[in-house]
């Protein structure tokens, strides 16, 4: 009578395979990009569809193959989640609370001046999923590379 009634309390408190995050399966997918140079300056704007589980995080990176770069700077825009980090230490997006959708677009905003930019620019865009701010990367990432002119 033991055995069945440790199974049944096993069986109430979930006991199966979990997702972390718990309610969605997290992951990226780039929606659409949009890549200009101007003289030595790239501009790179992305959009990228993202679910995310309670707790787990997005973030996105940009590299520019150039030169030496003079500048640099980027924005992400969250909307209901919480960005992560700020200024040139922002990573990206967090979703805190169930309160909170578990899938938005949310995109990535980058600028880059260097010396000398030969065009066209490679562009290498990495964005993943994440169970925690700084933890192990989880789902489906949004990967690409794209010619700026």
């Amino acid at each position: 009578m033991k055995r069945i009634s440790m199974m049944a309390v096993l069986a109430a408190c979930g006991g199966g395979a979990s997702v972390p995050g718990g309610d969605i399966d997290p992951g990226t997918r780039i929606l659409s990009t949009n890549c200009q140079v101007v003289g030595d300056t790239v501009t790179v704007d992305v959009s990228f569809d993202t679910d995310l589980g309670v707790g787990n995080s997005w973030e996105s990176e940009i590299l520019v193959g150039g030169d030496i770069m003079t500048s640099e700077s980027q924005a992400f825009s969250c909307n209901a989640w919480t960005p992560t980090g700020s200024g040139l230490s922002a990573k990206g997006c967090q979703r805190d609370t169930a309160d909170q959708p578990a899938t938005q677009t949310v995109s990535h905003m980058y600028n880059a001046s260097f010396q000398s930019l030969p065009t066209p620019v490679t562009v290498m865009i990495i964005a993943s999923t994440f169970d925690s701010p700084g933890g192990f990367s989880i789902g489906e990432q949004g990967v690409d590379d794209i010619d700026c002119f």
